[in-house]
């Protein structure tokens, strides 16, 4: 067995033994630690041009349009240097060009996070120990009492692909559920502030302990 494929192997033993589940609702600690630190991404557009797209964005439909255009989704493990999973800004994401589901649902937070008519949160999916598949990231909004969401770099039936879903459910819980299709077993919820969703750098840093809540 190669050192490298070793190594991931054993990172990933690592991520399962870090997110065990418990009933209701819990708290764990942050869940990347043991990656080594990723480098410092090299900014590509001023934090003005950054606003100023912001700006554009009038709906939720529009935000993921723009990113599903602009943004090509891949793992951003890098082999090599087997740098962690990086959590980037809006800022960070137009910089490289590429991102994950993480990335991309960060990017739809920060399109909306300037109108006052939405409010969003990222929401990271986990499955159970069980299961041997990596979490998933999806971005929420609420419009005028109804959910909808945005998944990007979205697996299904071993192909990737974007999903945007317009606000139609009654609550979170139950978009969740819909979402779900058996895959994951609990999930939390993360608020950032308009300043981190667009220019903050390496958000699962500032992320602290989460609150996990099972899917019933």
């Amino acid at each position: 067995m190669l050192a490298s494929t070793k190594k991931r192997i054993l990172s990933y033993l690592a991520l399962y033994a870090l997110s065990g589940t418990c009933g209701g609702m819990c708290t764990y600690g942050v869940l990347y630690n043991f990656f080594p630190e990723t480098k410092e991404i090299e900014y590509v557009h001023s934090r003005k041009q950054i606003q100023n797209l912001v700006k554009l964005v009038e709906t939720p439909q529009e935000a993921f349009d723009i990113i599903d255009k602009r943004i090509t989704f891949t793992e951003d493990h890098d082999d090599k240097n087997f740098t962690r999973d990086r959590w980037c800004s809006l800022r960070e994401t137009y910089s490289l060009d590429t991102g994950d589901c993480d990335d991309g649902a960060i990017a739809f937070c920060a399109m909306l996070s300037d109108n006052p008519q939405y409010k969003t949160w990222f929401v990271w999916l986990m499955p159970p120990e069980d299961m041997y598949i990596s979490g998933h990231a999806i971005a929420i909004f609420e419009d005028r009492g109804k959910y909808g969401y945005a998944s990007f770099n979205h697996v299904s039936f071993l192909k990737n692909y974007n999903v945007f879903q317009s606000a139609t459910y009654d609550s979170i819980d139950e978009l969740i559920r819909e979402f779900n299709f058996g895959s994951y077993n609990q999930y939390a919820l993360i608020e950032f502030t308009e300043e981190t969703l667009k220019f903050g750098r390496a958000l699962q840093k500032s992320q602290g302990d989460l609150e996990w809540k099972l899917i019933q």
